[in-house]
């Protein structure tokens, strides 16, 4: 069993914080804190299922039609390398498929291939935990 104790002394909410990875046997566990009005960058795992738990506030789950973003505002992070963002694509809203709200103790699931957002649209931070496997195969587009 392996444990990870999260330091959630928190400086600066300016952008959506991710705290790292917990990760055992091709799973991997990540704490997410998005303050009022922030939003996840959409992004989607290929091929892997992912599942968030809210643990407090309310917010809404945002799917996008990924046949609406063109390749070239889609990046994929590797490890170790610096990252050089492809443009940001200005137009997502176009490609909204489905708006679901989400609020506190509940639990939902990404098919693999989903393009998705979180978006919190309440008056307190929505925080929520993900489970999906261990892999660096998720692909983002810009912020």
């Amino acid at each position: 069993m392996k444990m990870l104790q999260l330091n959630l002394n928190i400086d600066n909410l300016d952008q959506v914080t991710k705290f790292g990875a917990l990760g055992e046997s091709g799973l991997v566990g990540s704490y997410w804190i998005l303050t009022p009005r922030q939003e996840m960058v959409p992004y989607f795992l290929p091929t892997e299922d992912l599942v968030y738990f809210v643990l407090t506030g309310t917010g809404v789950v945002y799917t996008f039609d990924k046949t609406k973003v063109s390749n070239i505002y889609l990046y994929t992070p590797r490890p170790n390398e610096t990252v050089i963002p492809s443009p940001k694509y200005k137009d997502i809203d176009s490609a909204v498929k489905s708006k679901n709200i989400i609020s506190s103790s509940e639990i939902f699931h990404i098919t693999p291939g989903v393009m998705h957002s979180i978006c919190n649209e309440g008056k307190e931070n929505l925080v929520l935990f993900s489970v999906h496997s261990n892999t660096h195969n998720c692909v983002y587009t810009s912020r």
